[in-house]
């Protein structure tokens, strides 16, 4: 049965809410950094005694392979079925970024074979995330051509304290930098160029898991000052406020979602979802800005804002995708 990935928020967001549910850790916590690649969530898991392949949101076919990964977990599914890993733990669903050439562009890592980089486990009878990845064997499934694990590669470390989070800023967004100027795993295959930024993850001393990521400013969906920026946005007038959350990196992961993942050519005729997407992504992503736009300009209500959110995006459609 699928489960879908769990949406990773920004820095910014994990703190309000961390906030708003009153749950803010009472000690400070260590968080692993790993190297977020660009390209296409993958997962699979066993299901009776077959290799079940999806994406973030849908389970794949031959009609609908997310940009063909659908076709290389196919290619891979009888070694897959005699590793280690799935004799000894049949009940893990394997989570990672499918990368390599086609697949997105402007990173360095498009450069490389079509390939899996592995980086969470889920266990379908507890419906969790596995804590200590050295309980299961990881190295089963990455002797298999063009399948890797991310923790294989350079890792980051940062201690938060979330009673006082913007002391973390400035080294965050440092770390960030790093691989959005150079990105390690491309690096690693020798190719040099840009990388799209860090998943940071810790667990508190219940062993909750918390997570979250910062980009580089060439990937965020919205405008910030920096990539762990705890700052709202002040725009002027309502076309800058759709300007700062209404970006292209906004709009092409909507055909991504809508369309790619989906296996569906972009058409005008499913419009409206799309901009059902949209709306219900920057409500999502961005409610603080919005709260914090109207109550600087009290005369904007959040139907203004949504109605030229549509037009640009309708615009945007109109003229990038059909």
């Amino acid at each position: 049965m699928m489960n879908k990935y769990e949406s990773i928020e920004s820095f910014k967001n994990l703190t309000k809410a961390l906030v708003a549910k009153q749950a803010i850790p009472p000690k400070p916590i260590k968080f692993i950094g790993e190297v977020k690649l660009h390209g296409t969530n993958g997962g699979f898991f066993l299901e009776n005694n077959r290799i079940i392949s999806q994406s973030r949101n849908n389970i794949l076919s031959q009609e609908n392979t997310n940009s063909g990964f659908f076709n290389f977990v196919s290619e891979i599914e009888a070694r897959l079925l005699s590793t280690k890993f799935f004799q000894t733990t049949p009940t893990l669903m394997v989570f990672g970024e499918f990368v390599g050439r086609g697949i997105q562009s402007g990173v360095a890592i498009n450069n490389i074979p079509k390939s899996l980089f592995i980086f969470d486990f889920f266990d379908t009878e507890t419906q969790s995330f596995i804590n200590d990845f050295s309980t299961i064997d990881i190295q089963s499934l990455t002797s298999i051509d063009n399948v890797y694990f991310i923790r294989d590669f350079p890792l980051f470390e940062i201690e938060i304290d979330f009673k006082n989070p913007a002391e973390a800023v400035e080294k965050l967004d440092r770390l960030t930098q790093i691989v959005a100027n150079e990105c390690p795993v491309s690096k690693h295959f020798g190719y040099v160029g840009d990388g799209e930024g860090i998943v940071w993850k810790g667990y508190d001393d219940n062993g909750k898991r918390i997570v979250f990521k910062t980009k580089s400013e060439k990937f965020v969906v919205q405008k910030q000052k920096s990539p762990a920026s705890l700052e709202l946005e002040n725009a002027k007038d309502i076309q800058e406020f759709v300007d700062s959350v209404l970006t292209e990196n906004r709009l092409n992961q909507g055909v991504d979602v809508v369309f790619k993942e989906k296996g569906i050519e972009p058409d005008i005729k499913y419009i409206r979802d799309f901009l059902d997407w949209i709306r219900n992504d920057i409500k999502k992503e961005a409610s603080d800005m919005i709260l914090n736009f109207m109550n600087n300009n009290k005369d904007v209500t959040e139907s203004n804002i949504m109605k030229a959110i549509t037009n640009v995006s309708v615009t945007w459609f109109k003229k990038k995708v059909l």
